[in-house]
Protein backbone atom coordinates (compact mmCIF):
# COMPACT_ATOMS: atom_id res chain seq x y z
CA UNK A 1 0.00 0.00 0.00
CA UNK A 2 1.29 3.46 -0.93
CA UNK A 3 1.82 6.08 1.75
CA UNK A 4 -0.98 8.18 0.30
CA UNK A 5 -3.40 5.27 0.44
CA UNK A 6 -2.32 4.47 3.99
CA UNK A 7 -3.00 8.03 5.12
CA UNK A 8 -6.43 7.94 3.55
CA UNK A 9 -7.20 4.67 5.27
CA UNK A 10 -6.14 6.12 8.62
CA UNK A 11 -8.34 9.14 8.15
CA UNK A 12 -11.31 6.90 7.48
CA UNK A 13 -10.51 4.81 10.55
CA UNK A 14 -10.38 7.96 12.69
CA UNK A 15 -13.73 9.18 11.36
CA UNK A 16 -15.20 5.78 12.19
CA UNK A 17 -13.76 6.11 15.73
CA UNK A 18 -11.66 3.01 15.31
CA UNK A 19 -8.40 2.55 17.10
CA UNK A 20 -6.89 0.22 14.53
CA UNK A 21 -7.83 -1.12 11.11
CA UNK A 22 -6.37 -4.58 11.01
CA UNK A 23 -3.38 -5.12 8.80
CA UNK A 24 -4.00 -1.82 7.05
CA UNK A 25 -2.90 0.06 10.20
CA UNK A 26 0.88 0.47 10.49
CA UNK A 27 2.29 -1.76 13.21
CA UNK A 28 5.94 -1.25 13.82
CA UNK A 29 8.92 1.01 13.57
CA UNK A 30 10.07 -0.59 10.38
CA UNK A 31 6.93 0.71 8.74
CA UNK A 32 7.57 4.12 10.25
CA UNK A 33 11.02 4.13 8.75
CA UNK A 34 9.40 3.32 5.41
CA UNK A 35 6.93 6.12 5.74
CA UNK A 36 4.38 4.23 7.88
CA UNK A 37 3.34 5.05 11.42
CA UNK A 38 5.13 4.21 14.67
CA UNK A 39 4.32 5.33 18.25
CA UNK A 40 6.26 5.70 21.49
CA UNK A 41 4.68 5.01 24.87
CA UNK A 42 6.89 5.66 27.91
CA UNK A 43 9.85 5.78 25.63
CA UNK A 44 9.13 2.43 23.97
CA UNK A 45 7.72 1.73 20.51
CA UNK A 46 4.50 -0.23 20.74
CA UNK A 47 2.58 -2.13 18.10
CA UNK A 48 -0.84 -1.41 19.59
CA UNK A 49 -0.61 2.32 20.11
CA UNK A 50 -3.66 4.26 18.92
CA UNK A 51 -3.07 6.64 16.04
CA UNK A 52 -4.34 10.16 15.62
CA UNK A 53 -4.66 11.93 12.28
CA UNK A 54 -2.86 15.25 12.04
CA UNK A 55 -1.95 18.02 9.68
CA UNK A 56 1.06 19.47 11.49
CA UNK A 57 3.31 18.83 14.51
CA UNK A 58 1.27 21.21 16.65
CA UNK A 59 -1.64 18.77 16.44
CA UNK A 60 0.43 16.14 18.27
CA UNK A 61 1.10 16.82 21.98
CA UNK A 62 3.93 14.96 23.66
CA UNK A 63 2.84 11.89 25.63
CA UNK A 64 5.37 12.52 28.41
CA UNK A 65 8.14 14.84 29.60
CA UNK A 66 10.61 13.07 27.35
CA UNK A 67 8.39 12.34 24.34
CA UNK A 68 7.86 14.79 21.46
CA UNK A 69 4.73 14.53 19.31
CA UNK A 70 5.29 14.92 15.57
CA UNK A 71 3.01 14.68 12.57
CA UNK A 72 4.35 12.15 10.13
CA UNK A 73 2.51 11.31 6.93
CA UNK A 74 -0.83 12.50 8.35
CA UNK A 75 -0.75 10.83 11.75
CA UNK A 76 0.76 11.59 15.13
CA UNK A 77 3.67 9.67 16.47
CA UNK A 78 5.88 10.05 19.55
CA UNK A 79 9.62 10.29 19.40
CA UNK A 80 12.21 10.60 22.19
CA UNK A 81 13.21 14.09 23.23
CA UNK A 82 16.87 14.88 22.69
CA UNK A 83 19.15 13.16 25.18
CA UNK A 84 19.73 15.23 28.31
CA UNK A 85 16.65 17.44 27.88
CA UNK A 86 15.71 18.74 31.36
CA UNK A 87 12.64 17.11 32.87
CA UNK A 88 11.01 16.37 36.23
CA UNK A 89 10.12 12.79 37.13
CA UNK A 90 8.20 13.88 40.27
CA UNK A 91 10.47 11.81 42.51
CA UNK A 92 12.12 13.79 45.32
CA UNK A 93 14.69 11.05 45.66
CA UNK A 94 16.29 11.91 42.31
CA UNK A 95 18.11 15.03 41.15
CA UNK A 96 19.35 16.55 37.85
CA UNK A 97 16.54 14.82 35.97
CA UNK A 98 17.11 14.45 32.22
CA UNK A 99 15.68 12.58 29.26
CA UNK A 100 17.25 9.33 28.10
CA UNK A 101 15.67 7.04 25.50
CA UNK A 102 12.32 8.76 25.88
CA UNK A 103 12.16 8.42 29.68
CA UNK A 104 12.76 10.97 32.44
CA UNK A 105 15.31 9.86 34.97
CA UNK A 106 17.73 11.38 37.44
CA UNK A 107 20.62 10.56 39.70
CA UNK A 108 19.71 9.12 43.11
CA UNK A 109 19.80 11.63 45.97
CA UNK A 110 22.19 10.55 48.73
CA UNK A 111 20.49 11.14 52.08
CA UNK A 112 23.21 11.45 54.70
CA UNK A 113 23.04 14.14 57.35
CA UNK A 114 26.44 13.11 58.69
CA UNK A 115 24.97 12.19 62.07
CA UNK A 116 25.83 8.62 63.16
CA UNK A 117 22.82 8.68 65.51
CA UNK A 118 20.26 8.81 62.73
CA UNK A 119 18.88 6.50 60.07
CA UNK A 120 18.65 8.39 56.77
CA UNK A 121 16.24 7.31 54.06
CA UNK A 122 14.37 8.79 51.13
CA UNK A 123 10.67 8.95 50.36
CA UNK A 124 9.64 9.73 46.79
CA UNK A 125 6.96 12.14 48.01
CA UNK A 126 8.81 13.61 51.02
CA UNK A 127 12.44 13.45 50.08
CA UNK A 128 15.12 12.74 52.68
CA UNK A 129 13.80 11.64 56.07
CA UNK A 130 15.76 11.27 59.30
CA UNK A 131 14.92 9.17 62.38
CA UNK A 132 16.87 8.63 65.60
CA UNK A 133 18.56 5.26 65.91
CA UNK A 134 18.81 4.63 69.68
CA UNK A 135 18.07 0.91 69.19
CA UNK A 136 21.14 0.57 67.05
CA UNK A 137 23.27 1.58 70.03
CA UNK A 138 22.05 -1.21 72.31
CA UNK A 139 25.08 -3.34 73.08
CA UNK A 140 23.05 -5.92 75.02
CA UNK A 141 25.00 -5.21 78.21
CA UNK A 142 22.76 -4.37 81.19
CA UNK A 143 25.73 -2.73 82.86
CA UNK A 144 25.77 0.16 80.39
CA UNK A 145 23.43 2.96 79.48
CA UNK A 146 23.38 3.19 75.69
CA UNK A 147 22.88 6.47 73.89
CA UNK A 148 23.94 8.24 70.75
CA UNK A 149 25.67 11.61 70.61
CA UNK A 150 25.55 13.76 67.50
CA UNK A 151 28.90 13.76 65.74
CA UNK A 152 30.20 10.97 67.98
CA UNK A 153 27.93 8.00 67.56
CA UNK A 154 27.03 5.35 70.11
CA UNK A 155 28.17 5.98 73.65
CA UNK A 156 28.05 3.20 76.26
CA UNK A 157 28.21 4.63 79.77
CA UNK A 158 28.70 2.24 82.70
CA UNK A 159 25.72 2.35 85.05
CA UNK A 160 26.29 3.52 88.60
CA UNK A 161 25.55 0.64 90.99
CA UNK A 162 26.69 2.62 94.04
CA UNK A 163 23.59 2.94 96.23
CA UNK A 164 25.56 4.51 99.08
CA UNK A 165 25.06 1.52 101.35
CA UNK A 166 28.14 1.31 103.62
CA UNK A 167 27.25 -2.27 104.52
CA UNK A 168 27.53 -3.86 101.09
CA UNK A 169 29.92 -4.19 98.18
CA UNK A 170 28.56 -3.56 94.73
CA UNK A 171 29.44 -4.74 91.24
CA UNK A 172 27.73 -5.11 87.88
CA UNK A 173 27.41 -8.36 85.99
CA UNK A 174 26.59 -8.18 82.29
CA UNK A 175 23.83 -10.79 82.48
CA UNK A 176 22.13 -9.71 85.72
CA UNK A 177 23.01 -6.05 86.36
CA UNK A 178 23.91 -4.57 89.73
CA UNK A 179 24.83 -7.10 92.41
CA UNK A 180 25.20 -6.27 96.11
CA UNK A 181 27.13 -8.41 98.57
CA UNK A 182 26.47 -7.62 102.25
CA UNK A 183 29.37 -7.10 104.65
CA UNK A 184 29.62 -9.21 107.76
CA UNK A 185 27.38 -8.29 110.68
CA UNK A 186 29.00 -6.06 113.30
CA UNK A 187 31.12 -4.30 110.67
CA UNK A 188 31.41 -0.64 111.64
CA UNK A 189 29.52 1.78 109.38
CA UNK A 190 28.63 5.48 109.26
CA UNK A 191 30.86 6.39 112.17
CA UNK A 192 29.36 4.67 115.20
CA UNK A 193 26.90 2.47 113.30
CA UNK A 194 26.92 -1.30 112.91
CA UNK A 195 26.12 -3.42 109.88
CA UNK A 196 23.23 -5.81 110.54
CA UNK A 197 21.70 -7.88 107.77
CA UNK A 198 23.51 -5.87 105.13
CA UNK A 199 22.26 -2.45 106.29
CA UNK A 200 23.69 0.14 108.66
CA UNK A 201 21.96 0.69 112.01
CA UNK A 202 22.76 3.54 114.36
CA UNK A 203 20.95 5.16 117.28
CA UNK A 204 17.76 3.18 116.69
CA UNK A 205 17.65 4.00 112.99
CA UNK A 206 18.56 2.20 109.77
CA UNK A 207 20.12 3.74 106.68
CA UNK A 208 17.95 2.95 103.66
CA UNK A 209 20.22 3.11 100.59
CA UNK A 210 19.47 4.90 97.33
CA UNK A 211 16.69 2.91 95.72
CA UNK A 212 14.08 2.73 93.01
CA UNK A 213 10.76 0.99 93.62
CA UNK A 214 7.17 0.77 92.41
CA UNK A 215 4.61 2.47 94.63
CA UNK A 216 1.07 1.22 95.13
CA UNK A 217 0.04 -2.09 93.59
CA UNK A 218 -0.57 -4.29 90.58
CA UNK A 219 -4.30 -4.91 89.98
CA UNK A 220 -3.41 -8.04 88.03
CA UNK A 221 -2.04 -9.78 91.13
CA UNK A 222 -3.68 -8.05 94.11
CA UNK A 223 -7.48 -8.39 94.63
CA UNK A 224 -7.55 -5.41 97.00
CA UNK A 225 -5.73 -3.35 94.41
CA UNK A 226 -8.33 -4.33 91.82
CA UNK A 227 -10.99 -2.56 93.88
CA UNK A 228 -12.69 -5.58 95.39
CA UNK A 229 -13.05 -4.00 98.85
CA UNK A 230 -15.13 -1.10 100.09
CA UNK A 231 -14.47 1.75 102.55
CA UNK A 232 -14.41 4.36 99.78
CA UNK A 233 -11.22 2.86 98.36
CA UNK A 234 -11.40 3.21 94.56
CA UNK A 235 -9.86 0.91 92.03
CA UNK A 236 -6.10 1.36 92.18
CA UNK A 237 -5.55 0.52 88.52
CA UNK A 238 -3.06 2.80 86.78
CA UNK A 239 -1.79 4.30 90.05
CA UNK A 240 1.54 2.47 90.10
CA UNK A 241 4.54 4.73 89.73
CA UNK A 242 8.29 4.12 89.56
CA UNK A 243 9.90 6.27 92.27
CA UNK A 244 13.55 7.07 92.98
CA UNK A 245 14.55 7.84 96.56
CA UNK A 246 17.88 9.12 97.82
CA UNK A 247 19.48 7.57 100.98
CA UNK A 248 17.92 8.47 104.33
CA UNK A 249 17.69 7.32 107.93
CA UNK A 250 14.43 6.05 109.42
CA UNK A 251 13.48 4.73 112.86
CA UNK A 252 13.53 0.97 113.25
CA UNK A 253 10.60 1.21 115.68
CA UNK A 254 7.56 3.39 116.20
CA UNK A 255 8.21 6.17 118.70
CA UNK A 256 7.38 4.97 122.21
CA UNK A 257 5.73 6.66 125.18
CA UNK A 258 9.09 6.73 126.98
CA UNK A 259 10.84 8.41 124.07
CA UNK A 260 8.11 11.00 123.79
CA UNK A 261 8.36 11.80 127.52
CA UNK A 262 12.02 12.70 127.01
CA UNK A 263 10.87 15.41 124.58
CA UNK A 264 8.36 16.62 127.16
CA UNK A 265 11.10 16.78 129.78
CA UNK A 266 13.15 18.89 127.40
CA UNK A 267 10.30 21.40 127.28
CA UNK A 268 9.68 20.90 123.55
CA UNK A 269 6.76 18.49 123.27
CA UNK A 270 3.36 18.98 124.94
CA UNK A 271 2.53 16.89 128.00
CA UNK A 272 1.04 13.49 127.16
CA UNK A 273 -2.06 14.37 129.16
CA UNK A 274 -2.69 17.17 126.71
CA UNK A 275 -1.86 15.01 123.74
CA UNK A 276 -4.16 12.15 124.58
CA UNK A 277 -7.87 12.34 124.03
CA UNK A 278 -10.51 11.01 126.36
CA UNK A 279 -10.27 7.56 124.78
CA UNK A 280 -9.33 4.98 127.37
CA UNK A 281 -6.78 3.35 125.09
CA UNK A 282 -4.74 6.53 125.07
CA UNK A 283 -4.24 6.30 128.81
CA UNK A 284 -3.42 2.59 128.91
CA UNK A 285 -0.24 2.46 126.83
CA UNK A 286 3.05 3.40 128.41
CA UNK A 287 6.77 2.66 128.41
CA UNK A 288 7.76 0.70 125.29
CA UNK A 289 4.32 0.85 123.70
CA UNK A 290 3.93 3.17 120.70
CA UNK A 291 2.92 6.74 121.47
CA UNK A 292 -0.60 7.21 120.14
CA UNK A 293 -3.16 10.00 120.12
CA UNK A 294 -0.59 12.60 119.02
CA UNK A 295 -1.79 14.97 116.32
CA UNK A 296 0.18 15.44 113.12
CA UNK A 297 1.82 18.68 114.33
CA UNK A 298 2.74 17.14 117.70
CA UNK A 299 4.34 14.16 115.96
CA UNK A 300 6.26 16.47 113.62
CA UNK A 301 7.43 18.58 116.59
CA UNK A 302 8.93 15.49 118.21
CA UNK A 303 10.68 14.40 114.99
CA UNK A 304 12.19 17.85 114.49
CA UNK A 305 13.47 17.72 118.07
CA UNK A 306 15.14 14.41 117.12
CA UNK A 307 16.88 16.08 114.19
CA UNK A 308 14.58 14.91 111.42
CA UNK A 309 10.94 14.95 110.39
CA UNK A 310 8.06 12.61 109.75
CA UNK A 311 8.90 10.36 106.76
CA UNK A 312 7.51 11.10 103.33
CA UNK A 313 5.15 8.52 101.91
CA UNK A 314 7.84 7.37 99.47
CA UNK A 315 10.39 6.96 102.26
CA UNK A 316 7.97 5.07 104.46
CA UNK A 317 6.70 2.74 101.71
CA UNK A 318 10.22 1.99 100.46
CA UNK A 319 11.41 1.21 104.01
CA UNK A 320 8.60 -1.31 104.39
CA UNK A 321 8.55 -2.95 100.97
CA UNK A 322 12.18 -2.74 99.85
CA UNK A 323 13.70 -1.42 96.63
CA UNK A 324 13.94 -3.07 93.24
CA UNK A 325 17.41 -4.35 94.12
CA UNK A 326 15.83 -6.52 96.85
CA UNK A 327 13.29 -8.39 94.68
CA UNK A 328 13.54 -10.53 91.52
CA UNK A 329 13.14 -8.94 88.11
CA UNK A 330 10.83 -7.58 86.84
CA UNK A 331 10.53 -5.42 89.93
CA UNK A 332 7.00 -4.20 89.23
CA UNK A 333 5.59 -7.71 89.40
CA UNK A 334 7.50 -8.72 92.52
CA UNK A 335 7.08 -5.76 94.89
CA UNK A 336 6.21 -7.00 98.38
CA UNK A 337 2.72 -5.98 99.53
CA UNK A 338 3.83 -6.53 103.15
CA UNK A 339 7.14 -5.99 104.95
CA UNK A 340 7.68 -9.74 105.35
CA UNK A 341 6.72 -10.63 101.78
CA UNK A 342 3.55 -11.87 100.11
CA UNK A 343 1.86 -13.89 102.87
CA UNK A 344 -1.42 -12.30 104.04
CA UNK A 345 -1.32 -10.29 107.27
CA UNK A 346 -1.85 -12.36 110.40
CA UNK A 347 -0.79 -12.37 114.04
CA UNK A 348 2.26 -14.36 113.03
CA UNK A 349 3.68 -11.23 111.42
CA UNK A 350 1.81 -8.25 112.85
CA UNK A 351 -0.44 -6.98 115.63
CA UNK A 352 -3.69 -7.18 113.68
CA UNK A 353 -6.95 -9.11 113.75
CA UNK A 354 -10.56 -8.83 114.81
CA UNK A 355 -13.32 -6.61 113.49
CA UNK A 356 -13.41 -4.18 116.43
CA UNK A 357 -10.95 -2.49 118.78
CA UNK A 358 -12.08 -4.76 121.61
CA UNK A 359 -11.14 -7.85 119.59
CA UNK A 360 -8.15 -6.37 117.80
CA UNK A 361 -4.46 -6.47 118.55
CA UNK A 362 -4.29 -10.26 118.24
CA UNK A 363 -6.82 -10.56 121.04
CA UNK A 364 -5.34 -7.95 123.39
CA UNK A 365 -7.79 -5.25 122.39
CA UNK A 366 -4.90 -2.79 122.18
CA UNK A 367 -1.43 -2.29 120.75
CA UNK A 368 1.57 -4.28 121.94
CA UNK A 369 5.10 -3.29 122.94
CA UNK A 370 7.14 -2.30 119.89
CA UNK A 371 8.87 -5.09 117.93
CA UNK A 372 6.76 -7.87 119.41
CA UNK A 373 6.53 -9.63 116.04
CA UNK A 374 10.22 -9.37 115.18
CA UNK A 375 11.91 -10.86 113.25
CA UNK A 376 9.01 -12.59 111.44
CA UNK A 377 7.30 -9.30 110.57
CA UNK A 378 10.44 -7.22 109.87
CA UNK A 379 11.02 -5.48 106.57
CA UNK A 380 14.06 -6.21 104.40
CA UNK A 381 15.80 -3.27 106.09
CA UNK A 382 14.89 -4.46 109.59
CA UNK A 383 12.00 -2.09 110.41
CA UNK A 384 9.46 -3.38 112.91
CA UNK A 385 5.69 -2.89 113.07
CA UNK A 386 5.36 -1.30 109.65
CA UNK A 387 2.00 -3.05 109.52
CA UNK A 388 -0.21 -3.36 112.58
CA UNK A 389 0.02 -1.95 116.11
CA UNK A 390 -0.71 1.61 114.91
CA UNK A 391 -1.20 3.70 111.81
CA UNK A 392 1.64 6.16 111.26
CA UNK A 393 1.59 9.83 110.33
CA UNK A 394 3.29 10.82 107.06
CA UNK A 395 4.91 14.15 106.28
CA UNK A 396 2.79 14.49 103.14
CA UNK A 397 -0.44 16.45 102.94
CA UNK A 398 -3.57 14.96 101.44
CA UNK A 399 -5.22 16.70 98.51
CA UNK A 400 -8.85 15.83 97.80
CA UNK A 401 -9.04 13.47 94.86
CA UNK A 402 -5.59 11.96 95.34
CA UNK A 403 -5.30 8.42 94.01
CA UNK A 404 -5.18 5.30 96.17
CA UNK A 405 -6.63 6.88 99.30
CA UNK A 406 -9.22 5.63 101.79
CA UNK A 407 -10.80 8.80 103.18
CA UNK A 408 -11.43 8.16 106.86
CA UNK A 409 -12.57 11.66 107.78
CA UNK A 410 -14.25 14.60 106.11
CA UNK A 411 -11.99 17.58 105.45
CA UNK A 412 -8.96 15.28 105.65
CA UNK A 413 -5.69 17.10 105.00
CA UNK A 414 -2.94 14.62 105.94
CA UNK A 415 -2.02 11.02 105.22
CA UNK A 416 -1.42 8.05 107.53
CA UNK A 417 0.11 4.77 106.39
CA UNK A 418 0.39 1.28 107.78
CA UNK A 419 -2.47 -0.21 109.70
CA UNK A 420 -3.86 -0.43 113.20
CA UNK A 421 -4.87 -3.42 115.26
CA UNK A 422 -7.95 -4.64 113.35
CA UNK A 423 -9.11 -5.88 109.93
CA UNK A 424 -5.90 -7.39 108.48
CA UNK A 425 -7.40 -7.47 104.96
CA UNK A 426 -6.71 -3.74 104.81
CA UNK A 427 -3.07 -4.09 105.77
CA UNK A 428 -1.11 -3.93 102.45
CA UNK A 429 1.50 -1.21 102.67
CA UNK A 430 0.37 0.65 99.57
CA UNK A 431 -2.97 1.69 101.06
CA UNK A 432 -3.15 5.35 102.09
CA UNK A 433 -5.46 6.79 104.73
CA UNK A 434 -6.66 10.39 104.61
CA UNK A 435 -7.06 11.94 108.09
CA UNK A 436 -7.40 15.43 109.53
CA UNK A 437 -4.12 16.65 110.99
CA UNK A 438 -5.71 17.72 114.26
CA UNK A 439 -7.05 14.22 114.87
CA UNK A 440 -5.96 12.64 118.15
CA UNK A 441 -6.59 8.94 117.68
CA UNK A 442 -5.87 5.85 119.74
CA UNK A 443 -4.92 4.05 116.50
CA UNK A 444 -2.36 6.51 115.06
CA UNK A 445 1.30 6.65 116.07
CA UNK A 446 4.43 7.64 114.15
CA UNK A 447 8.13 7.15 113.54
CA UNK A 448 10.76 9.65 112.34
CA UNK A 449 13.14 9.93 109.39
CA UNK A 450 16.23 12.05 108.76
CA UNK A 451 18.39 13.05 105.82
CA UNK A 452 21.90 11.66 105.41
CA UNK A 453 24.33 14.37 106.43
CA UNK A 454 27.28 15.01 104.08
Amino acid sequence: MSSTAAAATLALCAIANLTACGDRAPKNNNEADAGGPGAYLDGQLTEDAAVTPCGQDADCPGAGPCLVGVCDAGYCTQRPAPEGTACDDGDLCTASDGCADGACDGAAVICDDGDPCTVDSCDAALGCTVTMDEVGCDDGDVCTTDSCEAGVGCVHTPIDCDNENPCSKFACEADTGCVYTPLADDTTCAGSGTCIGGYCQRDGRVLVPRSTFWTFCDPETDPICAGSIVWSIPSFKDTQELVHVEPYWIDLFEVTEAQYLACVAAGVCPDPAKVKSSEELCAELEGDSPIICATWSEAQTYCIWRGGSLPTEAQWELAGRGGCDTVPSPCREHMRPFPWGHEPASCEYAIVGGDSLALGGCGAGSGWPIGSRSPAGDSIYGLRDMVGNAYEWMLDSYVSGDAAVAVLEKEADHVARGFGIILPQFAPMWIRWAVRGETSSATIGFRCAADVQP
